[in-house]
């Protein structure tokens, strides 16, 4: 694991993926120049590892806990990771997507909701739901999908949920 602070190794990794002969960084400012740098959170830089993280359980019982149904951790020793592709889906019969029966959220080490994510009450869709999805992870970050069943009935029913990024290596 690194020693340095997010910032740091935000700022090392604008710097180490910088266009060839550019400056990542103004050195009369120390303003980062984005039109310059590819960012490892938005492209895959050398050394990254895909992640294709796939779920699927039988639907909660109704009134149950909020229940993890995929979860992934950023491995110790990378810079970070990246979401950039994620979907939800169930094949409860008669299940109306926006009514409130079902809530997915994506939740991050444990306590926090991702923002956009925190009361999806619709299937994002198989394949991935195609978009600017980008969460940015840091080492040793956990993220899961999570479903509530608030009122579906469903006997033997599923729901599926699916991650799709990669994670990126320390910078040096």
């Amino acid at each position: 694991m690194s020693d340095l602070s997010l910032a740091d190794q935000w700022t090392k990794a604008q710097a180490a993926f910088s266009a060839p002969g550019a400056t990542a960084v103004s050195p009369g400012s120390g303003i980062v120049t984005p039109d310059l740098v590819d960012l490892p959170w938005n492209s895959k830089p050398p050394g990254h590892r895909n992640f294709n993280q796939a779920g699927v359980i039988a639907l909660p019982a109704i009134g149950a806990a909020e229940t993890s149904v995929v979860s992934l951790t950023v491995p110790l020793g990378w810079g970070g990771g990246v979401v950039d592709f994620l979907a939800n889906a169930t094949n409860v019969g008669g299940f109306v997507d926006g009514s409130g029966s079902l809530i997915w959220r994506v939740r991050l080490n444990h306590n926090q909701y991702v923002k956009n994510y925190d009361n999806v009450l619709v299937r994002l869709g198989v394949p991935p739901f195609p978009g600017d999805t980008n969460i940015v992870l840091v080492s040793g970050d956990f993220i899961e999908w999570t479903v509530t069943n608030v009122s579906q009935a469903g006997g033997v029913s599923q729901v599926m949920c699916f991650f799709r990024g990669w994670f990126w290596p320390v910078l040096g």
